[in-house]
C-alpha cells in the first residue's frame, strides 16, 4: 500500500485522456501481455477462414475472407490486417482475384451461412476500401473453399488501365446452414474488368470447381470432381484432358514456365508442360494422403505447397522444393495466438516474387512461412473477429474490469481497460466454448450462462469461477430471461445473472420476482437499478430485492434499455427493433424509430442502446442484420434522439470521418463511464470502440490547481494527486478513519458532474466510504452532493451538475489500509462547455426585471414568466460581444423541470434589431432543452416560445456553446 508500481500506473494514465480522442473506430484486439511483449499488436481472429490472396501488381496488398465475419485487407504485406467491408452486403467471402496489372482492382465472391440475393461477385477499384455488387446470385457459398475467380492477364488494356477479362466458376454443391439456394453451376465471364458478367452457355459440367487462366495465352482451365478441362476459345467450348476428381490446380506465372499446369488427385501430383494438353504423374514416395488445394510458386516453379486432410480437424501443410519428388510436412508455431489452434482446411497464398513467403490459416487465424512452407508462424495482427456472447457490462465499481462472453471462444477478461485480456474457460473445453451474458465481479470472480457440451443451442446454466478460472463451479442453475448480468452499484456482494440474484458475492443464487434481466443503474442519488420482466420496464430501489413495473409493452419483449439520469428518462429497444423514449416524470412514451437512419435496404436493426453517463443526451443504438452487413449497425444521437448520425462506415453515406471500418453487425453497445468511449460487441466482427463526440471534453485542465490532504504522509504530498504523473501519489500515511479529507481548489468556478479517484497500483487503498461537498468560497460547503463506498482502484463518483471552485472529499469509512490517490480528475459534461457569460444581460416579454437571473450563474436564481406558456413569449440574451456558437442549452432547473418550452424558435442578430429567419426550431421535453444549428456569428440570441401549456416558462440558466473549439 506504500509502494507505487510505475508500469501499471502509466498504463492507467493512458486510460484517462485529458480530452476525448478523435472519433475514429478502434479495434480492441484480444491480446495478452506476452503477445504484446513479442512485438505484436494482437488480433484474435475467431471466424472460419475461407480465402486468402495476394496481388501480383502490388504484393503488399492482400485479402482475407471469412465465412460470416466479413473480409480483411493488408497493405503492408500481411504485417497488419484491417476490416474492408464498406459496400459489401455479404457477411463473408469465399474467393478473391486480383487484377494482375492494376493493383487497385480486386474481385471477391460474397458468401454467407445462407442463400441471399446479394451474394455473388463484388468488385473493388480502390484496393478494397469499398465494394460494389456486380453479379448477384442467390447462393450461400457456406465454407466453399475453391479458387473460383481468375483474371486473364493477356486481356490487359493499356488505354483503360486494367485487365478486361475475368472468369467465375459458380458453386455446384451449395450446402447452406439454412435456406434453399439456387443451384445453377455455370462459368461466367466478364470482358469489362468485372463490371458486367455473362453466363457462358453449356458450362455446368465444368463449373463448381477451380478455375485458372494461362498467364499469357488466354487459355482457360477448369477442374472439378469429374476432371480437368481446357478451353482455347475464351470459355465457349471445353475439352476434357484428364479424368477423375481434381483436388487442387495451379498455373505458374513465371517467364519461361507459363505453360506449366499442376494438378493434385488422390493418388499424387500431376504436371503438364504444354498448357494442359498432357499430364505426367510426378513420382514421389512422400506425397501426402488426401491432398487438398495446391499452390505453385511463380518465383520458383519447383516449390509447391498443398494441404492434406488427415482426419477430423487434422489438416497438415506439405511442401516440396524439388518439383514434387520429395514432400515434407510443415510445422506450426501458434504461440502468439490468443485463441486455440482449431485446425481448419488448408488455403494458401504464395508471394508472386519471393518463393520463400506464403500465407495460410492455422485455426481461425492467419499464419505465414518465410522458408517455403517448412515452418509456419502466427501472423494475424489486426484480424479481430471474435463473436460476443450476449450482453456485457463494465464492472460498476471499476469499469476497467470487464468480462465478455463469447460464442465459440468462451470469454475474455480484462482488468486494465482492454489493454490486455485473458481467455476464460467456463465451458472447460480445450477448443473454446460458448458463454452468454457474462460479468466480472472482480478479477477472480466472473460468471455467465453456459450450455452443455454438444447442446449449444439448449439451456444455459450458471457457471462461475472464484479464483480467476483455475476452477469453475457449475451451479446447476438453469438461467432464463435476458442474456445479461450485472452488479449492484452500492453493494459489491449483490450480483445478478440473467433472472437470478446473489447477495453473497455469487456463492448462492435465487430467482428474482418480476425481473428477468438487470441492464443499468442511475449513476447518481440512490443508484437505483433498471431492468425488464420481459415485456415491461422494472426498477428496484432496494438492490434488486423487489422490482416495480414502470411500463409494459403489449406482447413484445424488451431487448435493452438505458437511463438518462439528468432528464429522468429511459431509452428502450424492443424485439421489434423499435426505439422508445419513456419519460419517468410524465409517464409519456415516445417512439423514435422513424427519426433513425435506414440502412442500404431500407431496414432499421436495433438490439442494444446506451447513453453517455456524463452527458446522457448522447445516445447510441446498435443492431445486427445477421443475414447481411447493415451499413447502419451503430448510430448516435447528440440531442436525446431527435437527430442521428451513422457511425458504421458506409459507402453510400461517405462518412469517412469515422476512420476504420469498425463496429459492423453490433450486438451490444455500452459506454465506458470514465473514458466515455462507446464499446461495441459484435456478431463475428470483434470488439470495437469509438470516442465520444469531438466536442465532449473528458477531464478538466488541472493547471494551477492545488490540493490539501488531511492527514498526509510526508513523502507523498497531496499535490501528487494532480501532477499528471501516475507514478506518484498522495497517501494519508495512516489507517483510514472517518474525517480524512482531500480539498481541491480549482482556482476559479467550474462546471462539473463527475470525480474520479485512482489509487494507482495501491489497489486496496480506495476509500471505504466517502462524501463529496462543493463550495464557491472554500468555507461554506452546504449539503453533500454525493456519497457512497469505493470498491477498487477506480472510484468514480457522478452527481448532478455543479458549479463551484472547491471540492471536498471526506473519507467516512474505517480500515487498516491507508487512503491513496495517484490521480484525481474532474469531469464536465458537454452540455456545460460554455462561452464566457461575464457581463451578459437579458430581456424578456414577461417579468423583464427578472430576466438577468437566467444568465448570472447563481444556483438559486431563476427567471420565470409568471404566466401560462403561450405562443409569442420571448427571451433575448445580449452576450455583449460577437460569439461563435452552434448550440444553445436552456436549463429550467430541477425544481421547475416541467417549465420547459413546449415549442421554440431560435433567431440570432448582430445588432438586436435585425433577426432574420429561425436557425433552429423544436419542442422541449424536460429540464434541459438543447438546440443545435449551423455555426453562427452573433451577439444577440432570441428564443421565441411557440407552444401552449398551463406551466409557466422558466429559465434557470441559458448557455451558448461552440462544439468546434
Amino acid at each position: 500500500m506504500r509502494k507505487i508500481k510505475w508500469l501499471m500506473s502509466l498504463v492507467l494514465l493512458f486510460l484517462f485522456p485529458v480530452s476525448a480522442s478523435a472519433e475514429s473506430w478502434q479495434a480492441v484486439p484480444m491480446v495478452s501481455q506476452a503477445i504484446l511483449n513479442s512485438g505484436n499488436t494482437g488480433g484474435e481472429g475467431g471466424q472460419w477462414p475461407l480465402a486468402i490472396g495476394i496481388s501480383k501488381a502490388d504484393p503488399n496488398f492482400m485479402m482475407y475472407g471469412t465465412d460470416v465475419g466479413g473480409v480483411y485487407r493488408s497493405t503492408n504485406g500481411g504485417g497488419q490486417w484491417e476490416p474492408a467491408n464498406i459496400g459489401l452486403h455479404s457477411v463473408g467471402a469465399s474467393s478473391f482475384a486480383f487484377d494482375p496489372a492494376n493493383a487497385n482492382r480486386v474481385l471477391a465472391v460474397g458468401a454467407g451461412s445462407g442463400p441471399m440475393d446479394w451474394n455473388g461477385v463484388y468488385l473493388s477499384t480502390d484496393k478494397a476500401q469499398s465494394w460494389s455488387l456486380v453479379k448477384g446470385a442467390k447462393i450461400s457459398g457456406f465454407r466453399d473453399i475453391r479458387d473460383q475467380l481468375d483474371y486473364d492477364p493477356a486481356s490487359y488494356d493499356a488505354n483503360l488501365g486494367y485487365t478486361k477479362t475475368a472468369y467465375w466458376s459458380r458453386i455446384e454443391n451449395d450446402a447452406p446452414q439454412w435456406g434453399t439456394p439456387e443451384i445453377h453451376p455455370a462459368i461466367y465471364k466478364s470482358t469489362d474488368g468485372g463490371q458486367n458478367w455473362q453466363e457462358l452457355a453449356s458450362t455446368a459440367a465444368y463449373a463448381g470447381g477451380i478455375i485458372r487462366v494461362h498467364p499469357s495465352a488466354g487459355t482457360v482451365y477448369a477442374a472439378n470432381g469429374n476432371g480437368f478441362y481446357k478451353s482455347n476459345d475464351g470459355g465457349l467450348t471445353f475439352t476434357i484432358k484428364l479424368s477423375g476428381a481434381i483436388t487442387g490446380m495451379d498455373v505458374v506465372h513465371k517467364t519461361g514456365s507459363e505453360n506449366v499446369v499442376y494438378l493434385t488427385k488422390s493418388d499424387g501430383l500431376y504436371k503438364s508442360t504444354n498448357s494442359g494438353e498432357q499430364f505426367t504423374k510426378v513420382n514421389s514416395a512422400s506425397f501426402p494422403p488426401s491432398p487438398f488445394n495446391l499452390k505453385a510458386s511463380s518465383a520458383d516453379p519447383n516449390k509447391l505447397i498443398t494441404g492434406s486432410d488427415q482426419g477430423s480437424y487434422n489438416w497438415k501443410r506439405y511442401y516440396t522444393t524439388d518439383g514434387g519428388a520429395n514432400w515434407s510436412v510443415g510445422t506450426d508455431d501458434a504461440a502468439n495466438s490468443w485463441i486455440p489452434n482449431n485446425n481448419r482446411p488448408v488455403v494458401l497464398a504464395l508471394h508472386p516474387t519471393d518463393s520463400a513467403k506464403a500465407w495460410s490459416f492455422g485455426g481461425d487465424f492467419i499464419m505465414r512461412t518465410t522458408n517455403s512452407g517448412a515452418n509456419w508462424a502466427w501472423a494475424n495482427n489486426g484480424n479481430t473477429g471474435i463473436m460476443t456472447g450476449g450482453k456485457f457490462a463494465f464492472n460498476v465499481f471499476n469499469p476497467n474490469l470487464l468480462y465478455i462472453g463469447s460464442q465459440d471462444y468462451d470469454g475474455m477478461l480484462t482488468n486494465d481497460g482492454g489493454a490486455t485480456w485473458a481467455r476464460s474457460g467456463l465451458l472447460g473445453e480445450y477448443w473454446g466454448g460458448w458463454v452468454y451474458g457474462g460479468y466480472a465481479a472482480s478479477a477472480q470472480i466472473y460468471y455467465g450462462g453456459v450450455p452443455d457440451v454438444n447442446n449449444y443451442g439448449g439451456p444455459k446454466y450458471l457457471k462461475i469461477t472464484r479464483n480467476g478460472g483455475t476452477t469453475v463451479v457449475n451451479t446447476g442453475i438453469q438461467l432464463s430471461g435476458l442474456d445479461t448480468s450485472y452488479g449492484d452499484p452500492t453493494d459489491a456482494n449483490i450480483l445478478f445473472a440473467w433472472n437470478h440474484r446473489s447477495t453473497d458475492g455469487g456463492i448462492s443464487w435465487t430467482p428474482m420476482v418480476n425481473c428477468v434481466g438487470v441492464l443499468t443503474h442511475s449513476p447518481v442519488g440512490n443508484k437505483e437499478l433498471y431492468g425488464t420482466n420481459g415485456t415491461g420496464i422494472v426498477r428496484s430501489t432496494d438492490k434488486g430485492a423487489t422490482w416495480q413495473t414502470l411500463y409494459t409493452f403489449n406482447n413484445v419483449n424488451i431487448r435493452d434499455l438505458a437511463y438518462d439520469h439528468i432528464r429522468n428518462q429511459l431509452y428502450i429497444v424492443n424485439e421489434w427493433s423499435t426505439l422508445y423514449k419513456y419519460d419517468l416524470n410524465t409517464g409519456l412514451l415516445d417512439e423514435l424509430k422513424e427519426n433513425m437512419p435506414a440502412d442500404q435496404f431500407g431496414n432499421r436493426h436495433m438490439r442494444s442502446v446506451a447513453v453517455d453517463p456524463v452527458d446522457p443526451s448522447i445516445v447510441y443504438v446498435a443492431g445486427a442484420a445477421n443475414t447481411y452487413q447493415t451499413d447502419t449497425s451503430v448510430v448516435r444521437s447528440t440531442d436525446g434522439g431527435e437527430t442521428w448520425t451513422t457511425l458504421t462506415r458506409s459507402k453510400r453515406l461517405n462518412n469517412t470521418q469515422f476512420g476504420k471500418d469498425g463496429g459492423h453487425e453490433a450486438y451490444v453497445i455500452r459506454v465506458h463511464p470514465l473514458t466515455r468511449e462507446a464499446w461495441v460487441g459484435t456478431v463475428c466482427y470483434g470488439v470495437w470502440k469509438i470516442a465520444a463526440p469531438s466536442s465532449a471534453t473528458s477531464a478538466l485542465n488541472r493547471s494551477g490547481w492545488t490540493v490539501t490532504g488531511t492527514p498526509t504522509e510526508a513523502y507523498h504530498p497531496a499535490g501528487n494527486a494532480i501532477d499528471g504523473n501516475a507514478g506518484t501519489a498522495w497517501q494519508s500515511g495512516a489507517s483510514q478513519s472517518n474525517g480524512h479529507s482531500l480539498v481541491i481548489d480549482m482556482k476559479s468556478e467550474k462546471r462539473f458532474n463527475q470525480l474520479v479517484l485512482d489509487t494507482g497500483s495501491s489497489n486496496n487503498d480506495y476509500p471505504r466510504g466517502y462524501e463529496v461537498y462543493v463550495s464557491v468560497n472554500g468555507t461554506q460547503w452546504g449539503t453533500k452532493v454525493a456519497s457512497g463506498t469505493g470498491n477498487g482502484a477506480m472510484t468514480s463518483i457522478t452527481f448532478a451538475a455543479q458549479k463551484a471552485r472547491y471540492i471536498k472529499v471526506i473519507q467516512t469509512g474505517s480500515t487498516g489500509w491507508w487512503w491513496t490517490v495517484s490521480e484525481l480528475n474532474v469531469y464536465m459534461p458537454d452540455s456545460f462547455q460554455l462561452a464566457d457569460r461575464t457581463g451578459w444581460t437579458a430581456t424578456a416579454s414577461h417579468r423583464n426585471s427578472d430576466a438577468w437571473q437566467a444568465v448570472d450563474g447563481k444556483p438559486d436564481n431563476i427567471w420565470q414568466s409568471g404566466a401560462s406558456m403561450s405562443n409569442g413569449m420571448w427571451f433575448v440574451v445580449d452576450m455583449k460581444q460577437t460569439v461563435s456558437m452552434n448550440k444553445l442549452v436552456l436549463d429550467t432547473g430541477a425544481n421547475a423541470s416541467g417549465d420547459y418550452p413546449r415549442g421554440y424558435q431560435i433567431m440570432v442578430s448582430g445588432d438586436g434589431a435585425n433577426w432574420g429567419s429561425a436557425i433552429a426550431t423544436g419542442t422541449g421535453n424536460g429540464q434541459y432543452v438543447t438546440a443545435t444549428f449551423a455555426l453562427q456569428q452573433a451577439r444577440y440570441v432570441r428564443i421565441l416560445q411557440t407552444g401552449n401549456a398551463g406551466n409557466w416558462w422558466s429559465i434557470k440558466d441559458v448557455f451558448a456553446h461552440n462544439s468546434t473549439l
